[in-house]
C-alpha cells in the first residue's frame, strides 16, 4: 500500500492493524479497524476487513503527509 511504501521510504516500521469492532449480521457486517503507525492511530470502517484496513491506511497516510 502507499502507506507502507511511505513508511519504508522514511525508515519507519510497517503499520499494524487491529479489529476494534464488528457490527451487523453475518451477511451485512461492518468492520471497524485501527491502524497504528509511528505514534499515531486512525480508525475507519468498511464492509470487509480489507476495506476497513484500506480506509484506515488512507486516513493514516493523510495524517502523516
Amino acid at each position: 500500500s502507499r502507506l507502507q511504501e511511505y513508511l519504508q521510504a522514511n525508515n519507519q516500521s510497517i503499520p499494524e492493524y487491529e479489529i476494534v469492532a464488528i457490527q451487523g449480521q453475518d451477511h451485512a457486517q461492518v468492520f471497524r479497524v485501527a491502524c497504528h503507525a509511528q505514534s499515531f492511530q486512525t480508525i475507519a470502517e468498511g464492509t470487509s476487513k480489507k476495506r476497513a484496513e484500506q480506509n484506515a491506511a488512507q486516513l493514516m497516510l493523510e495524517k502523516l503527509l
